[in-house]
């Protein structure tokens, strides 16, 4: 996996997946949820894969978000250059953390216009499942990207030791990727470059 500040430089046929973990502190479930994810994935179609841990970004919002330079700067271009987007996070107070959405506040209107994003979210217990509908579909919709069928959700007592350990997410994870791939195959991602007018 690549580290934090790496770019995607070299063009590969593999699918340039960025998870954006919008867990404040690490290790957490929702990071512990993304790696299962990019994993499975991963024994599907070759992925080169990158996670923006939004905690480490914090030190450096006050710099300007322009200057590609900076590790806010390379995020939002990594997130921009996706094939594959992972927008995760736990819920708290029945919605995304602050630090989640502050990094799309950042990112410019059309730069995730059409992109397949795959939602996923953490939480206390199963009676946040909805706020993936109702908080982050709508956020991404905003984008105009085209949010994938099924999202993924996951309680705490489907992880032990920061794994995912429930059947039952487990299964939601491979039924969520099968999902996916025909938005990600590679005839698809062409088509993307190539619309047909």
């Amino acid at each position: 996996m690549s580290s934090f500040f790496e770019s995607f430089g070299r063009p590969t046929g593999a699918l340039k997946v960025v998870a954006v973990n919008g867990s404040p502190s690490f290790p957490s479930k929702t990071n512990a949820l993304v790696e299962e994810i990019i994993a499975r994935l991963g024994e599907q179609v070759s992925v080169e894969s990158v996670i923006i841990n939004v905690g480490d970004l914090v030190p450096f919002f006050g710099a300007s978000f322009a200057d590609p330079s900076t590790p806010v700067g390379v995020a939002l271009a990594q997130i921009a250059e996706a094939d594959l987007l992972i927008a995760a996070s736990p819920i708290y107070k029945g919605s995304y953390t602050g630090l989640f959405k502050h990094v799309f506040d950042v990112l410019p209107p059309a730069a995730l216009a059409d992109k397949p994003v795959l939602l996923v979210a953490t939480g206390g217990s199963e009676r946040h499942t909805l706020a993936l509908e109702h908080q982050f579909r709508p956020l991404f919709g905003f984008f105009q990207a085209d949010t994938l069928p099924l999202a993924i959700y996951g309680h705490d007592s489907e992880f032990e030791n920061y794994l995912v350990t429930g059947e039952g997410l487990s299964s939601r994870i491979d039924r969520a990727v099968a999902r996916a791939l025909p938005f990600v195959s590679a005839d698809a991602r062409e088509a993307s470059l190539h619309p047909v007018i």
